[in-house]
């Protein structure tokens, strides 16, 4: 009968289910502990409070420990931030349900609020800053539920016109829990990009082995390598990034420590001693990007250019330094791709190469893979002629496959794809009625004051009027309970 109506078959098999004492209606469900999950329920927590009322109808759940502070805590702490002092300090200031002030008193001279304000720090200390929220909000007694190594594994919005969500706790499908939502907002994070199959086999055909994202971005575990790791785990003498932004120059100063500018690598041309290279092994780093240069954010008149994308703080400094001069084309050594390197000085251990955007652009080249695979072949082709052992990929974030472990979700009988590129409102995060999703997932996107648009991420200002467009953007929604089913 489904197929006679035109309307998708729903799914036969679901899985067991443990039916418990119902839970109240929730006003708010928010998924994810991580940085954007924690300020999404400050906000609501202070829309609550501003309500005066004694209701608790909010409900947060997450996948992990919420002591983790998301794949922020677990991975990045010890990475040199992308956001100046004073615009996270500002931001966590604004939530009075994070305590902020209070218990950055505890912390002494390691809280973010005592670090230099127009400076950038180490992600440890927004980490320290974002689990103290958590930690208070969660002891407020104010969240109707709060469940952690609780994963929703299916979000389904039914007959009775509100979200129900399905959730395995401690990763047991056996033991598993029903919460009901008027709004639901998923912050489940997202995951480095990786290459595709059909390159990692290209790769691997030519010798050349992929090092993962974190491993080269995080110095911590950057050191590990010709440490811990076995001797063949150990960086090759050339190795390659693809992507020049915050992560890709980052990787490339873990691995190549203090620049060394001119000289054979020993001494620099005033004479100067410099600290041995955490990689002694690794004699040169090619990065390869679309851009003919490095993009550094360029503070405005009450607003930074390329804020989200451009290089700032420590990063900044490094690559200015490690590049000398702002590179120029100086020539191709292929015919598709330009070497910029710093003839007038810079560190000769380290290359900037301009690729060219041959991607797929077009919906119907697209639609052949003989065009990706075409540009697969031309970079693989340039690793090859640049000599590189190895290659780490920091292209940027993508959603994180499964959301977290959310298997299935719906909005009436209609399949709600979360993993396609432009499934959301930019501008609010919304993916059906009730439904939003921010964070690196489902990223902002806004257009500066020059018209350039550029995607927006980070637990600052501008993330947390992006959440308030979000949250007022689903209470503009009519009650959903009220609404008929479109094809009925």
């Amino acid at each position: 009968e489904e197929a006679r109506e035109g309307r998708p078959a729903p799914q036969q098999q679901r899985m067991p289910r443990l039916h418990t004492a119902p839970t109240p209606l929730l006003d708010w469900l928010v998924v994810g502990g991580g940085p954007c999950g924690i300020m999404a329920v400050g906000l609501l927590l202070e829309r609550q409070a501003a309500q005066q009322t004694d209701c608790r109808l909010i409900g947060w759940v997450d996948r992990d420990r919420f002591s983790s502070v998301g794949r922020l805590g677990d991975r990045y702490a010890s990475v040199p931030a992308n956001t100046r002092n004073d615009q996270l300090v500002a931001a966590f200031e604004s939530i009075p349900a994070f305590e902020f002030e209070e218990r950055q008193a505890v912390r002494g001279e390691e809280a973010l609020i005592r670090q230099p304000r127009s400076e950038t720090s180490l992600l440890g200390y927004s980490v320290d800053a974002l689990r103290d929220a958590s930690d208070a909000m969660r002891a407020s007694g104010k969240l109707r539920v709060c469940w952690e190594r609780a994963c929703v594994a299916e979000l389904t919005f039914g007959e009775d016109r509100v979200w129900e969500a399905l959730v395995e706790l401690d990763d047991d499908e056996s033991d598993t829990r029903e919460l009901r939502a008027k709004r639901v907002i998923l912050a489940t994070g997202a995951t480095p990009k990786e290459p595709s199959p059909t390159l990692r086999a290209k790769l691997d055909e030519a010798g050349i082995r992929v090092i993962d994202h974190d491993d080269l971005v995080a110095p911590d575990r950057c050191a590990q390598f010709g440490a811990a790791n076995p001797p063949k785990d150990a960086l090759p003498s050339a190795l390659g990034i693809v992507g020049g932004a915050h992560s890709g120059m980052l990787a490339a100063m873990n691995v190549l420590g203090e620049p060394v500018i001119g000289g054979d690598g020993d001494n620099d041309d005033d004479g100067a001693q410099h600290p041995p290279p955490p990689h002694p092994g690794v004699r040169r780093v090619v990065v390869y990007d679309r851009k003919p240069a490095p993009r550094f954010a360029e503070e405005r008149d009450g607003w930074i250019k390329y804020d989200g994308t451009g290089l700032k703080g420590a990063v900044a400094d490094w690559t200015r330094r490690a590049l000398g001069p702002r590179p120029t084309d100086t020539g191709a050594s292929s015919s598709t791709s330009k070497s910029a390197a710093s003839p007038g000085g810079g560190d000769p251990r380290l290359q900037w190469v301009q690729v060219p955007d041959d991607r797929p652009k077009t919906d119907e080249e697209r639609l052949f893979p003989v065009y990706l695979q075409e540009h697969e072949r031309r970079l693989v082709a340039r690793f090859r002629q640049d000599g590189i052992g190895a290659v780490a990929f920091t292209v940027g974030f993508e959603k994180r496959k499964g959301h977290g472990g959310l298997r299935e979700c719906a909005y009436q009988r209609w399949p709600v794809d979360l993993h396609l590129v432009k499934k959301h409102n930019v501008r609010n995060g919304r993916l059906a009625p009730g439904l939003h999703g921010v964070g690196l997932g489902f990223p902002e996107h806004w257009i500066d004051y020059d018209g350039d648009i550029e995607p927006r991420v980070g637990f600052v200002l501008h993330f947390r009027d992006h959440l308030k467009r979000a949250i007022d953007g689903a209470l503009w929604e009519p009650d959903l309970r009220d609404m008929p089913f479109p094809m009925d």
